[in-house]
């Protein structure tokens, strides 16, 4: 994207290691013997899209309950299905989520849902950018628990530093 927001037809981009290197009209700078190519005729290249609001692991719960007011589907359905999920559960929901996301085009996404180290995890094994917080819900009467695991969550993920994991 530029300040004018052209359009570029015809273009070409480059990239080195994990960094877009060039982004212009052809025929750009040259092609080495061993550059792999992609022929993206037909299609747009853009950046990548941001999902500012999941709960990426919930791909283990679709259609599980349709057709309700939204209060009832929550405390009848969604969170009693929830309080029985495994880190195994949201580690897997995460990384099909992840994979859905990424053929869409989302290359970023904001998550906050129960095990986030979990979701964490799939993030690395993924290759996306994820920012990952725990549940934080005052009413839940483990409210205070919450909140320190998620003191402790933000204090290791800034530990050890990950490049596409965002702790929030």
């Amino acid at each position: 994207l530029d300040p004018a927001d052209a359009v570029i037809h015809r273009g070409i981009v480059i990239v080195e290691g994990n960094r877009i290197a060039h982004v212009g009209p052809m025929p750009g700078p040259a092609v080495e013997p061993g550059d792999q190519i992609i022929d993206t005729s037909g299609c747009v290249v853009m950046p990548g899209l941001v999902n500012a609001h999941t709960h990426v692991s919930m791909t283990l719960l679709r259609g599980y309950a349709d057709d309700m007011a939204l209060q009832e589907w929550l405390e009848r359905k969604i969170w009693p299905a929830e309080m029985k999920l495994t880190p195994e559960d949201v580690y897997w929901g995460a990384l099909l989520g992840i994979a859905e996301m990424i053929r869409g085009g989302v290359t970023t996404f904001n998550d906050m849902y129960h095990y986030p180290r979990a979701v964490a995890d799939a993030v690395q094994k993924s290759g996306i950018r994820g920012c990952i917080s725990g549940v934080m819900l005052g009413m839940l009467p483990t409210a205070e628990d919450l909140l320190r695991d998620a003191i402790e969550l933000v204090s290791q993920m800034k530990v050890k530093a990950h490049p596409r994991l965002i702790p929030m």
